[in-house]
């Protein structure tokens, strides 16, 4: 039997607890890994359900005031859909016809800007001349290049298939938000008694957390939601009075 010394035994026991620590972490990454690489997969299928979960936890204060109001669950739900899609429906209509004016003198001006930019890159970078001959490309062509496809290829509409597909999409994000905000609400406490495992005071810990971070999420989003709205409409509406061309857009 081999006997070892009590520097080879710690230096056998420091290299086995490397190389178990480098296949745990080898193992979790490739856990992870497999992870993102299946919520990428199925991620058409995922995000309408997240969005939807994220949507009834910000409008679940507003549907409870309805509720109270109203006294009628569906009654409650209608009325607060209505108030949320009017208004939203009558900002997109307007947002939308000014956005698409804008990207269309963008994109009927775009011509001359991509000479302008090329002329000052000229004139910026006048060595830039010679090398471009070398390689048997002019300024010109760049600038035709834009003005025979570049435009074509904005104009174009993203097709029949994606509209579809955005239309089946935003339906699912419904369903699932009239699905989580019309349910009961499940607090830490319920969560964790799912956890027998668990010491008594190890729940009533892990579920004021939960329910801590749940109001932190939640207040979080409704309020930089609220603000940036606010902080848009500022913007577009600044950027149109004092005349900035594609204000709104930008």
């Amino acid at each position: 039997m081999i006997e070892f010394t009590e520097g080879q035994k710690k230096t056998i026991a420091s290299g086995l607890t490397v190389l178990s620590l480098t296949v745990v972490f080898a193992f979790v990454a490739f856990v992870v890994w497999m992870v993102f690489k299946a919520l990428a997969f199925a991620s058409a299928a995922i995000v309408p359900v997240v969005v939807g979960f994220f949507l009834a936890l910000f409008f679940k204060p507003y549907y409870r005031w309805w509720k109270g109001v109203l006294r009628n669950p569906t009654l409650a739900l209608t009325v607060m859909l209505l108030t949320i899609f009017i208004p939203l429906g009558l900002f997109l209509w307007y947002a939308g016809a000014v956005m698409v004016d804008e990207i269309t003198n963008l994109i009927n001006q775009g011509p001359a800007m991509v000479r302008q930019m090329l002329d000052w890159f000229r004139a910026t970078f006048p060595k830039t001349d010679s090398l471009l001959d070398q390689l048997g490309i002019r300024y010109e062509n760049i600038g035709e290049l834009y003005t025979n496809y570049g435009g074509a290829a904005l104009k174009a509409g993203s097709g029949a298939l994606k509209c579809l597909t955005g239309l089946v999409s935003a339906l699912v994000t419904l369903i699932f938000f009239v699905f989580f905000l019309t349910s009961k609400d499940r607090t830490g406490g319920e969560i964790v008694a799912q956890l027998p495992f668990l010491k008594a005071d190890t729940k009533a810990f892990v579920a004021e957390q939960i329910d801590a971070f749940v109001a932190i999420l939640v207040a979080f989003f409704q309020r930089q939601t609220v603000i940036c709205l606010i902080e848009g409409c500022y913007y577009g509406l600044g950027f149109t009075l004092v005349g900035l061309p594609y204000g709104f857009l930008i």
